[in-house]
């Protein structure tokens, strides 16, 4: 982990994998009503899901590089679909994107709060390929409270959206 981007990208992945894991049993529901997966493997996705996520936030902040980035990207892309398809139908289904801390939706405040994590990846990216936001000398606890406030910001986005919609 190098940067700020890396570090809120690596609390919120945690966050929604161990709030998956916490409220398993609703999360393993929320898949299988989704219908987005053929009904054989929604068990296997529902403990695969927050394995993945708690993984990759320890890659994260262990060691970041391109391929990881790569998995998160494809990640990302993939529920920044699975909304943007579900806001276009005009479809509403509760999701488990982060267990039941916040009641969560695909559609709208989905999409959004998916592309704000896009744009926070490509800010990582950025910062390994061309060495810009660099921990070095800043202190760990005003890093921790801006990547803190990225992950409440995001959620906080979502929230919103969705109270409205």
């Amino acid at each position: 982990m190098n940067n700020i981007f890396d570090l809120s990208l690596a609390i919120s992945l945690f966050l929604s994998g161990g709030l998956k894991i916490a409220y398993f049993k609703y999360t393993k529901n929320t898949i299988f009503k989704l219908n987005v997966f053929p009904e054989k493997i929604a068990p296997a996705i529902s403990i695969l899901m927050p394995l993945f996520e708690i993984s990759q936030s320890i890659i994260l902040i262990l060691y970041n590089n391109m391929i990881s980035y790569c998995f998160i990207l494809g990640y990302l892309l993939f529920f920044i679909a699975l909304n943007l398809k579900t806001y276009k139908g005009g479809e509403s289904k509760e999701c488990c994107c982060y267990g039941k801390l916040i009641k969560s939706k695909l559609g709208l405040g989905g999409l959004i709060h998916y592309s704000y994590w896009l744009i926070i990846l490509f800010g990582s990216i950025a910062a390994l390929k061309y060495n810009i936001f660099i921990f070095n000398n800043l202190n760990f606890m005003y890093i921790l409270f801006i990547s803190l406030s990225m992950v409440i910001n995001g959620l906080m986005i979502r929230s919103t959206i969705e109270s409205v919609e």
